[in-house]
């Protein structure tokens, strides 16, 4: 279950700062539709090594706000809005 834009639009600065240190993969975060209502959608080099000494496993949640992980390869993409 997600969360109002606005208190994901509220969150979304310390969101991304703990996605991105726990996962150095991790090269965006953004907001995205989770059913009706909103989370995070975070974007991955899925080809980079994960380091032994990772601080913490990327977890599935913000503050009870879901995030989502998306993999790519490392190739650059391009992403139509709608």
């Amino acid at each position: 279950m997600g969360v109002a834009l606005g208190e994901a639009v509220a969150q979304i600065e310390q969101a991304a700062s703990d996605v991105f240190g726990a996962d150095s993969r991790v090269r965006s975060v953004g907001i995205g539709r989770y059913g009706p209502d909103f989370g995070y959608v975070a974007v991955r080099n899925a080809s980079l090594p994960v380091p032994l000494s990772s601080p913490r496993p990327a977890q599935a949640n913000f503050r009870n706000i879901p995030i989502t992980f998306l993999d790519g390869c490392g190739k650059t993409s391009r992403f139509e809005s709608i």
